[in-house]
């Protein structure tokens, strides 16, 4: 059956596509299903390798919103919460995490090592007891104090052998 158009009014074939008749060239069939799986795919491969390249992923899982990457943490880090400051001139931020596997000698350790490589300078980690590190570090822009300690420390308490880690940045310049 030809259909007139109505437009040039020359015979235009009528195809058939879910029992409806349409007005033009015939059409085939495409099946996308296909196509469409290896480009899913593809796009999941290009968003993983994305990933990776930006930094983001397992290595980030637990970074604390706000934590300066110039502050490294040492593995298994796990964050626990970043408190709010009571008052209208604290101009510092700190963060508390949980760290399985590490005791504070080895934090000091840790952090002595690190920090320097970041830009930090005047770094110093004093092992205070075997329970408690704690280090100091500038660099232009703060002050950076870092606390190791194997016991509990405002209610968090450390994973067995382990220790909680508290990082405070003191805002000194611009």
């Amino acid at each position: 059956m030809d259909v007139t158009d109505s437009m040039d009014a020359r015979p235009q074939p009528a195809v058939r596509a879910n029992s409806q008749i349409v007005l033009g060239e015939p059409v085939a069939r495409v099946c996308y299903r296909g196509r469409f799986i290896p480009a899913l795919v593809e796009l999941a491969v290009v968003g993983a390798l994305l990933l990776l390249g930006s930094g983001c992923g397992e290595e980030n899982a637990n970074r604390a919103p706000g934590l300066p990457s110039e502050v490294p943490l040492p593995a298994q880090s796990a964050f626990v919460k970043q408190p709010q400051h009571g008052c209208s001139t604290c101009a510092g931020q700190s963060w508390y995490f949980t760290v399985a596997g590490i005791q504070p000698s080895q934090i000091a350790s840790f952090y002595t090592a690190q920090l320097p490589k970041r830009g930090w300078r005047e770094v110093d980690c004093q092992l205070y007891s075997p329970e408690h590190a704690h280090c100091l570090a500038r660099d232009s822009h703060g002050v950076l104090t870092i606390m190791g300690m194997s016991q509990p420390w405002l209610e968090i308490a450390p994973p067995r052998g382990g220790i909680v880690l508290a990082i405070t940045l003191l805002a000194t310049g611009p």
